[in-house]
């Protein structure tokens, strides 16, 4: 299965979409309601992991048969559609678009339009979720690190940031405080993951240190790519979670949901030894568990 995502071959692209339906079919048959939210929530992840494919392909980055990124992201985001507002699944697909235009601002690469457009992925983002808004913060910061930025770049950035105030109706999105789909509810039961939902997380965390390694035989191009991704998703995940360990109210606890999800997308599949021949099981143990959480999460049980 995993080889046939890697091949890039059309006929991969039905595995995402068909997992997604699975994994939302799972949280239903557990006790999950069949609201328009947990649909537009499903869709949104769908949308987000097309996003993280193309991050993926168009960087260059080589990564191992168990580290699909958008298949991945499926897998840890999908059971989270019970537990999340669906706007805050697609305000994380703008998040994504700025990180995919991200990749191509190495030195020499870099246009106006690049920054302009980021910046305007960055600023729609808040719109939709305004608990969104580390991630606008957290990006630029991460892209500044590894490469400044000039005057020019930095002017684009802040004129595409500013352009959605500019539309009528999204002011008022912002004056409302978020964009409410049609006929959705808030799911209840709050909007912090339980610790169950975090059962993917050690994978993940012994992943990223493993990847680390991967730093020193990558390209240039690779290199930046993968630092990227790297550290705005450990950014994100602590940052995200860090005020509910002082029990913030105001803290943007929402925006931890696609943070973690982001997280294991790109550090799932090098939580094991390269030549380990029992890694072939991994994918569907992973599996396994999501479909678990999924059920759990949609029962309400966590």
């Amino acid at each position: 299965m995993l080889q046939l995502l890697q091949s890039n071959q059309p006929a991969s692209w039905v595995i995402i979409p068909l997992l997604v339906a699975l994994l939302w079919v799972a949280g239903v048959l557990g006790g999950g309601d069949w609201t328009a939210d947990s649909v537009w929530g499903a869709l949104g992840v769908l949308a987000g992991s097309r996003i993280i494919h193309l991050m993926h392909v168009e960087s260059g980055m080589r990564t191992r048969p168990t580290a699909i990124p958008s298949w991945a992201w499926v897998v840890s985001a999908t059971p989270l559609v019970w537990f999340t507002p669906s706007e805050v699944w697609w305000a994380s697909v703008f998040m994504l678009m700025a990180l995919r235009l991200s990749l191509t601002l190495r030195e020499g690469e870099a246009t106006g339009r690049s920054f302009f457009w980021m910046g305007g992925a960055l600023g729609i983002g808040p719109f939709l979720a305004p608990s969104m808004w580390i991630w606008p913060v957290l990006i630029p910061l991460t892209v500044l690190a590894l490469r400044p930025f000039k005057v020019s770049e930095t002017l684009s950035l802040l004129m595409g940031i500013i352009m959605p105030l500019f539309f009528f109706e999204a002011f008022f999105w912002w004056e409302e405080g978020a964009v409410r789909w049609p006929e959705t509810e808030r799911q209840s039961g709050g909007l912090f993951l339980p610790w169950r939902a975090w059962i993917l997380l050690p994978f993940a965390a012994l992943g990223w240190a493993f990847r680390q390694q991967s730093l020193s035989r990558a390209t240039a191009r690779q290199r930046f790519a993968r630092q990227i991704t790297q550290w705005v998703g450990l950014a994100a995940l602590i940052l995200t979670t860090v005020g509910v360990a002082l029990g913030q109210p105001w803290w943007p606890i929402e925006a931890a949901h696609p943070a973690y999800a982001f997280f294991c997308s790109w550090t799932l599949g090098w939580c094991l030894p390269r030549h380990w021949k029992g890694g072939r099981v991994v994918p569907w143990v992973l599996m396994t568990l999501s479909f678990g959480m999924a059920i759990l999460l949609g029962s309400g049980r966590m």
